[in-house]
């Protein structure tokens, strides 16, 4: 369970970081998918909140959770634009290490 909650709030820390910070080339990538600038800045700070949500226990559940459905929205973009699946792959992984913790942590 560690290192499952280490990898993935690593990935999303990584990710959201690099979008807050307008990477150029996720910039490029938000405008192909028609979304505005905001909205890439927007997206890293869900990331980032997730990822530092993911220590807190209360929190950690609903964190791997909407990163379920942020990143499954991130790889229906990548379907949508017909990228090859090398580029949904990155937020598949991540859909999928987050469905791992939310079972894990379900709070029932």
């Amino acid at each position: 369970m560690l290192i499952l909650k280490a990898a993935l709030s690593l990935l999303v820390l990584v990710a959201g970081t690099a979008k807050l910070s307008g990477a150029k080339m996720l910039a490029d990538q938000f405008t192909e998918f028609g979304l505005p600038r905001w909205a890439m800045f927007a997206v890293g700070a869900l990331e980032v909140a997730a990822g530092v949500g993911l220590h807190i226990a209360p929190l950690a559940f609903a964190a791997s959770t909407g990163l379920i459905f942020l990143l499954s929205g991130a790889v229906a973009q990548h379907l949508r634009v017909k990228h090859p699946l090398s580029q949904a792959a990155p937020a598949a992984v991540v859909v999928l290490l987050a469905v791992a913790h939310s079972a894990l942590t379900w709070p029932l």
